[in-house]
């Protein structure tokens, strides 16, 4: 199961900056029966929380002791710029279907988004966001048991960005974070220190259709020994719909295999990718 960001791409805007086409959205999920190889449409996420009109965005499942966690952001409506509060919930669920609503997440912020959550070897769960009142810095807290957060502090300010995934692959720990200029990239042997790659992923656009321009807010799925790297682009150039001014809105989501060498992540985003994650749980 892939639970998604949904868009209303094809809302005409009279104005070119409105962007109440990414507001008012329900979770979106997909299911494959063929290990991630193809993926159909399976409707939206019933989340408990909030108005008809809230906004929810980037979702982000773990599982401990057979209970399903969500973290993901919520806006308090639809908003017609960038300028609203936002903030993280969570919910737990037995069966990915049914959720329940547990707590807003006690962050100093009212403007965070993109939640992440990682266990520790420590045994702390800390999770990873964006502040966007501290210059879009990525922050994180920390919880012994997902229900009581402390110690909100930066993580990562060598600039600004958005979305960040924190993954173990390789023997280290890995951070990759939406910088709107392709992905960056750190390191870590410990989730406190980390290691900037010089390089970025899916910077600039691919040759295969639909694919574009710069790739954005990813999630990487590790099995065995190959990873997985998922990620968004928005539709321009050659593959825009002709006569319809809001084609450049769709979002279309890719997968590429990711590659380390020598500390270092890399990928091929026009090499084609087999894809083969198991088989899920019923």
């Amino acid at each position: 199961m892939m639970f998604y960001t949904n868009r209303r791409a094809d809302l005409i805007m009279d104005n070119p900056n409105d962007v109440s086409w990414v507001h008012g959205t329900a979770i979106g999920i997909a299911r494959s029966i063929d290990g991630g190889a193809h993926w159909k449409y399976s409707g939206t996420v019933k989340i408990p929380y909030g108005k008809p009109d809230y906004t929810y965005w980037a979702p982000n499942i773990i599982r401990d002791h057979g209970m399903y966690h969500m973290f993901v952001t919520v806006v308090l409506g639809v908003f017609s710029d960038w300028n609203a509060d936002r903030e993280i919930i969570h919910l737990t669920s037995s069966n990915l279907r049914q959720w329940k609503y547990i707590q807003k997440l006690p962050v100093a912020s009212s403007r965070v988004i993109d939640p992440y959550v990682l266990h520790l070897d420590s045994g702390l769960w800390r999770l990873w966001f964006k502040d966007e009142n501290d210059h879009s810095y990525l922050h994180s807290v920390d919880s012994p048991d997902l229900e009581h957060w402390s110690n909100d502090r930066v993580a990562i300010n060598d600039r600004p960005s958005e979305g960040p995934i924190v993954f173990r692959w390789k023997r280290r720990i890995w951070l990759i974070a939406d910088s709107w200029d392709g992905l960056s990239v750190y390191r870590s042997s410990d989730a406190e220190h980390w290691t900037s790659q010089k390089e970025h992923l899916l910077e600039g656009a691919g040759q295969l259709p639909t694919d574009r321009s710069n790739g954005h807010h990813a999630d990487v799925v590790v099995h065995g020994d190959r990873a997985f790297l998922y990620y968004f682009v928005q539709q321009e150039g050659a593959d825009a719909i002709p006569g319809q001014p809001q084609s450049t809105h769709r979002s279309v989501l890719q997968v590429a295999e990711l590659f380390e060498k020598d500390g270092k992540l890399d990928v091929d985003r026009n090499a084609a990718v087999h894809v083969d994650l198991g088989r899920g749980e019923e």
